[in-house]
């Protein structure tokens, strides 16, 4: 048995223990049921539990060269010549 599998479940006995005091706390077998869910939707969404043999977190892209500015930003033209108020 290798790592990451006694990894996994070590994370399945924790969800399944957690979720039994809660379901004995509510008397519920449903409350049980559901947090036990729960705690192991939370665990694969943080990645603490893995299901394959993938990498734990995906690979960044590589870095590119960084561009001129004038090349992301569009060009703003302000006016040039004053504008006159009127005399009353």
């Amino acid at each position: 048995m290798g790592a990451r599998q006694k990894l996994n479940s070590a994370y399945v006995n924790g969800a399944l223990l957690l979720a039994t005091v809660v379901g004995a706390g509510c008397g519920s077998f449903t409350a049980f049921v559901l947090a036990a869910l729960f705690f192991m939707a939370s665990s694969l969404y943080t990645g603490d539990l893995r299901p394959g043999s993938g990498p734990r977190y995906p690979s960044r892209p590589p870095p590119t060269r960084p561009s001129r500015i004038s090349d992301n930003r569009p060009v703003i033209y302000l006016p040039t010549r004053r504008i006159s108020r009127r005399r009353r």
